[in-house]
C-alpha cells in the first residue's frame, strides 16, 4: 500500500509539471503571436515578466527577471542568453567556469585571503540584480531556461510549479478569487454621541449622517496582478467621487517597477493621449500609464478625487 501511494503521488506530480509546461508554452506563444501582451511567472526566488514592446520599447518582445544571483547569471551566460543589468551601477562580472573551479580550489586549500571574483555578490537578490532581456532571441533564451527549471535551477526543483498570471485565459489556467474583507466604520468624530449615552434613533440630531460613515475593502492574496488593481480602481471610481487605495508590493517584484532611462530620452511626465505609446491600455492594464519621472519608485498609495488620481511613492 505504501508503494502504491508513493507511485500515485509521483504520477500526480509528473502530470502537474507536464500541465504547467503546456500552460507556459501556451502563454509564451500567445505572446509571440500577438494574442497576449503581458504575463508573469511567479516563483519563491524571483518574478519574471514577459511583455510585448509596444508599450515600453520598440523591440517585439521583452522580459525582465526581478532579481538574480550569480548562479542564475552564470547559467544564462552558459546557454548563450544575452541580458543586461540596467539598475546595477557596478561593473557586470564576467566569470567563467574555469574561474569558479579555481576559486573553489582556493577555498578548499585555504590559500591566504579568499579572492573575491564576483563584484556583484552584494547585489544578489536585490532590485539592483534585475535582469533585462531585449528582443525575441534573448527572451526565447530565458523562456527555455524557465521551461526546464527543474533541470537548471536546483533552488526551485524541490518546490511546487511556478504560478502563471495572465489577463487572458490560457491552457490549463483557471479563474482565481482572492479573499475580500469589507468593513463599515464610523469616523472618529462621530463617537461623541454614543460616549455620553444619547439616543441615536434614525433621524435624530445625533444619528450619524451617511457622510460620517466610511468603508474599507481589503483584498488579500499571494499576488495581485496589476490588471486586477486597475479593475478595482475602475469599479470604485464609477460609484464614488473619492477613495484611497493602499498597495503592498511583493518584495521580490520590486525591480519590475523601474522605468528605465533606456526607454526614452525625455524624463518629463505628462498625461498621454489615448493614442500615445505612453499609455499601457494595449498590454491589458486599462487606464495605466508609464510615468518616466518615477524611475524606480514603488507605488504605495493612490488617492482618487473627482476623476483625478494622486500617486504616493
Amino acid at each position: 500500500m505504501l508503494s502504491s501511494t508513493a507511485r500515485g503521488e509521483n504520477e500526480f506530480l509528473l502530470k502537474r509539471y507536464q500541465d504547467w509546461e503546456d500552460s507556459f508554452q501556451n502563454l509564451y506563444y500567445m505572446l509571440r503571436k500577438n494574442q497576449l501582451n503581458i504575463f508573469y511567472v511567479y516563483t519563491a526566488q524571483f518574478v519574471a515578466l514577459f511583455i510585448r514592446g509596444n508599450c515600453l520599447e520598440k523591440q517585439p518582445c521583452n522580459a525582465y527577471l526581478s532579481q538574480s544571483t550569480r548562479g542564475i547569471r552564470s547559467l544564462l551566460r552558459k546557454h548563450g542568453v544575452r541580458f543586461s543589468m540596467p539598475l546595477c551601477n557596478a561593473e557586470v562580472e564576467q566569470v567563467t567556469d574555469d574561474d569558479l573551479m579555481e576559486f573553489s580550489k582556493i577555498q578548499t586549500l585555504n590559500l591566504g585571503q579568499t579572492l573575491h571574483i564576483d563584484a556583484l555578490s552584494e547585489v544578489d537578490n536585490t532590485t539592483e540584480s534585475l535582469l533585462s532581456f531585449t528582443g525575441n532571441k534573448s527572451v526565447h533564451g530565458l523562456y527555455d531556461v524557465l521551461l526546464n527549471y527543474k533541470s537548471f535551477l536546483n533552488s526551485l526543483s524541490a518546490t511546487d510549479v511556478p504560478v502563471l498570471y495572465s489577463p487572458a485565459p490560457f491552457q490549463n489556467g483557471c479563474l482565481h478569487i482572492p479573499e475580500v474583507i469589507c468593513r463599515e466604520m464610523r469616523k472618529a468624530d462621530t463617537g461623541l454621541a454614543s460616549s455620553i449615552g444619547l439616543d441615536e434613533e434614525p433621524g435624530s440630531a445625533f444619528a450619524p449622517p451617511p457622510g460620517n460613515m466610511c468603508y474599507s475593502m481589503e483584498i488579500k492574496d499571494v499576488v495581485i496582478p496589476p490588471w486586477v488593481a486597475s479593475g478595482i480602481c475602475a469599479a470604485m471610481s464609477s460609484d464614488t467621487d473619492h477613495f484611497d487605495l493602499t498597495i503592498g508590493t511583493e518584495p521580490s517584484s520590486m525591480g519590475l517597477n523601474a522605468a528605465f532611462t533606456s526607454i526614452g530620452a525625455s524624463g518629463q511626465s505628462k498625461a498621454p493621449s489615448e493614442s500615445s505609446p505612453e499609455g499601457c491600455e494595449a498590454i491589458g492594464i486599462p487606464s495605466a500609464v508609464l510615468v518616466r519621472s518615477l524611475h524606480s519608485a514603488s507605488l504605495r498609495r493612490l488617492s482618487y478625487n473627482h476623476g483625478e488620481y494622486l500617486a504616493h511613492t
